[in-house]
């Protein structure tokens, strides 16, 4: 059966932006569609929230988590922070068995995800898995590769879940070829992590924030493998006789300024300038010689 829209009825219209229909549609609950048609259509009725939940019969607590949603998703514009009491509390099972009846696409997805896990999903993982799809606005497909990554990694936290997927929403990964590319630099990163532990001794320690971030930097950003690592570690060692992940830095990020892309190209910067006078060093300038400072030498005369 052939349909097409009544034209009478379009008498009088109120705006929507052509974005939710084409990302938002088929994503969204009916209640939370539900209440940003009504804004459109009375925005005045934002000022009250109790008056608005009860025009939409919902409680308060559900009206606070949608409209905040949609504030975030840019639909919505908020003059206050939403009143503490009115904050979106934890997700129950209810609730979120009842989201999954009313979209065929969301229960799909969780049943999907189940089999990737090899058992059912508590209720915190299903709420991650439903948010991924609906919050982080990924797609199918990609999110069964992240969750497949996640569950070979040993890694099934609903936190995990949360960041890894935040990150690739950041990062525009919307295609299976652009997962399987991140996926890809994921695992080289974890390979050379595991080697720089080994070469710089660290052990089993756990690597702080900046540290993997430094090494994120050197390996794709600058594009260095362990040959120009290793070597920037050993001219650190060489200069202060320890391992520093900020001094390694400076000279990597000195290399990279200067497009070296090999050991060799860097080797006349570690050789000591010409005519240097060799001397026993006293502990001052022993510790200026580790920094890589020469001092020179001076010829004290009478008065």
């Amino acid at each position: 059966m052939a349909v097409r829209p009544d034209l009478q009825h379009f008498t009088r219209v109120f705006a929507v932006p052509t974005e939710l229909a084409d990302k938002y549609l088929t994503r969204v609950s009916g209640e939370e569609l539900k209440v940003l048609i009504w804004l459109f259509r009375y925005p005045e009725q934002g000022k009250d929230l109790p008056a608005l939940a009860k025009a939409l019969s919902l409680s308060e607590t559900e009206l606070s988590g949608i409209l905040s949603f949609w504030v975030g998703e840019g639909f919505l514009q908020s003059d206050e922070e939403i009143p503490e009491q009115l904050k979106p509390q934890s997700v129950t099972g209810e609730q979120i068995a009842r989201k999954l009846d009313e979209h065929r696409v969301l229960r799909e997805l969780v049943d999907l995800a189940e089999q990737c896990y090899g058992r059912p999903l508590s209720t915190a993982e299903q709420q991650s898995v439903v948010a991924m799809y609906q919050n982080r606005r990924l797609p199918v497909d990609v999110i069964l590769m992240l969750i497949s990554y996640c569950v070979e990694e040993g890694k099934t936290g609903a936190r995990y879940l949360d960041s890894v997927a935040r990150a690739w929403s950041d990062e525009g990964i919307d295609t299976l070829e652009k997962a399987e590319e991140r996926l890809r630099r994921m695992q080289e990163q974890k390979q050379i992590t595991g080697q720089i532990r080994t070469a710089f001794g660290l052990g089993s320690r756990k690597l702080s924030k900046k540290e993997t971030e430094y090494i994120r930097i050197w390996t794709e950003e600058y594009g260095y493998d362990m040959t120009m690592i290793l070597a920037a570690y050993e001219r650190t060692v060489d200069a202060i006789a320890s391992c520093s992940f900020p001094y390694i830095n400076t000279i990597l990020s000195d290399w990279h300024a200067k497009k070296y892309k090999t050991p060799e190209e860097t080797a006349d910067e570690a050789k000591p300038a010409s005519g240097r006078i060799r001397r026993e060093p006293s502990y001052q300038t022993e510790k200026l010689d580790r920094l890589g400072l020469s001092v020179p030498q001076i010829k004290h005369t009478g008065e």
